[in-house]
């Protein structure tokens, strides 16, 4: 008989083609059979009474205690207008689960609302979770349920689980992860998972190797500031950023970029040598009109000279985003330098956050390990994402045979994909480049 239910299930399609490791629990980002929410129901967590909810059978014997909680993801982010990723909600019917989401009494939502509002109120939205058949994580006496979300506004909100059976009242889930009971002390908002739901729209970035101060930066300065403001990115990420001789670059261009668009620049930067003679301390900078949040510097294996990663978490409009850029050797050590930053930018960047990474990598697409690197780490290059085909050189500006210039996109679960990419300061100004790089300008959206 159980065999007949198992294939009953599969004819019906019960599974899920997006289903996480352990088949189930979460999708790409979900948590393995071990981690967070996979044992969230605590062991003595009560499986009935007033707060795990009762529900009429439907012969309309005795009611049943009904236990749920919100499985994953713990907090997630969105755009307004867009679905969510997966969410999971987790449930337990005395004497009905496992019911292989056979049993037609037995119906799972998710849902979303604002914190100051209980599950309870107008203020929340509900749509119908479909039976997850491939749920290898789950307890045994469980049924899991999926299903997406589409914040029609942006806001802070929370999202939930809401179960019922035979007909009952409703039984809400916040979590059950970490000595949380789910729905066994019923809901509170400080239990429930986040959703952050950002406005629409994209985000820009520019990538540009500066090329120090040489080469008459005073007359390259305007070009290269006309350049990016005309581009008004969300970030920037500069390499051969140099101070020396009274001079400084980072700090000339944030200024001539905040008086071309009204806008104050918050800058980060990260020396890594002496250039030029050792006439100038370089390294390598981000530079954004938004709130930086959290940073980070890793040194790299060193090569000809050293080099770093500068990483950063900024407030976008379109919420938390790790933006990172870096400068890699021009000689051998390029595979480990590779490997290092796709370690750390993962690292860094939490599963519900989108990250973007600009550069001066020295290496084409073709000439070596780092294009592999970093596409092995899940990183998608803009360009031929977007312009296959196209060769995209971006150095020497003058004449180009290359493209050495690069940004990537992270998109995790934050729903972000390629949607422009272009190179920038390509044409001279009275005889006189921006640098040596054309720049890159890239856009993301949801």
């Amino acid at each position: 008989m159980r065999w007949a239910l198992v294939l009953a299930c599969a004819l019906a399609s019960c599974g899920d083609d997006h289903a996480g490791p352990d088949g189930g629990s979460g999708g790409a980002d979900a948590p393995p059979a071990d981690g967070p929410g996979s044992d969230a129901r605590p062991d003595d967590a009560p499986s009935g009474g007033d707060a795990a909810g009762d529900a009429s059978t439907s012969e309309g014997g005795p009611p049943r205690a009904i236990f749920c909680e919100t499985q994953w993801p713990l907090e997630t982010t969105t755009a307004a207008g867009q679905p969510t990723e997966m969410l999971y909600v987790r449930t337990r019917v005395a004497g009905v689960t496992p019911a292989r989401g056979l049993d037609p009494a037995l119906q799972v939502e998710v849902g979303f609302g604002p914190a100051a509002e209980p599950p309870t109120s107008a203020a929340w939205s509900w749509q119908a979770a479909s039976y997850n058949g491939l749920c290898a994580g789950c307890p045994g006496d469980q049924d899991e349920f999926m299903g997406t979300l589409t914040p029609p506004a942006p806001g802070e909100m929370l999202w939930a689980g809401r179960v019922r059976y035979a007909g009952s009242a409703p039984t809400y889930c916040d979590r059950a992860d970490g000595g949380r009971a789910g729905s066994a002390d019923g809901f509170s908002a400080d239990t429930a998972p986040r959703l952050h739901v950002a406005p629409p729209g994209g985000l820009r970035a520019v990538s540009l190797n500066m090329r120090c101060l040489v080469d008459n930066w005073d007359a390259r300065l305007p070009i290269v500031a006309d350049g990016i403001a005309a581009v008004d990115p969300d970030f920037v990420g500069l390499q051969e950023v140099c101070q020396g001789q009274g001079r400084d670059n980072l700090t000339e261009l944030a200024a001539a970029l905040g008086s071309r668009t009204g806008r104050s620049y918050q800058t980060l930067r990260a020396i890594t040598h002496l250039s030029w003679n050792n006439q100038y301390m370089e390294g390598i900078a981000v530079v954004t009109p938004h709130t930086i949040a959290e940073n980070q510097v890793v040194a790299l294996p060193p090569g000809l000279f050293p080099r770093k990663l500068i990483l950063a978490r900024i407030v976008s409009p379109q919420g938390p985003v790790v933006f990172a850029t870096t400068h890699l050797d021009n000689l051998s050590a390029r595979a480990a330098e590779a490997q290092t930053v796709a370690t750390a930018l993962t690292a860094f960047t939490a599963p519900t956050e989108a990250a973007l990474l600009a550069g001066d990598f020295n290496e084409t697409p073709s000439g070596g390990p780092v294009h592999t690197t970093l596409e092995s780490a899940g990183l998608i290059d803009l360009w031929p994402a977007l312009r296959p085909g196209e060769p995209g050189y971006s150095f020497a500006s003058s004449g180009p045979t290359a493209r050495i210039d690069y940004l990537w996109l992270l998109p995790n679960s934050a729903g972000f994909a390629p949607a422009d990419i272009a190179l920038i300061l390509s044409q001279p100004l009275g005889g006189v480049y921006g640098s040596d790089h054309l720049g890159l300008r890239g856009q993301v959206s949801r």
